[in-house]
């Protein structure tokens, strides 16, 4: 299960750095935009990688239900780290 929680955790703090990043764009200095810009993008690489390494590692695992919640955790994830790059081309549309 490590080889899959790990990861994940992972993830989820590529989320938060990207939730971060783009509350920097919203509300902090427009002068540091390219800044924020730059690490909701790293952040979500982040987010992406690490995913793909929990998805890897999920066919080893003999516990069926888990791999099934984790399957379905790394698809809200995924899809969350899409709304919120898509949060980010607006903003950055808007402000760089």
């Amino acid at each position: 299960r490590g080889a899959a929680e790990q990861p994940y955790e992972t993830a989820l703090l590529g989320r938060d750095v990207m939730e971060l990043a783009l509350f920097m764009l919203e509300k902090g200095n427009k002068n540091a935009a390219s800044d924020a810009s730059v690490g909701c993008l790293m952040a979500y690489a982040a987010l992406r990688g690490s995913l793909h390494n929990v998805r890897i590692n999920l066919p080893s695992l003999k516990d069926q239900a888990y791999k099934a919640n984790m399957q379905r955790k790394t698809a809200e994830l995924e899809a969350l780290g899409e709304n919120l790059l898509t949060k980010h081309r607006r903003l950055c549309a808007e402000l760089i």
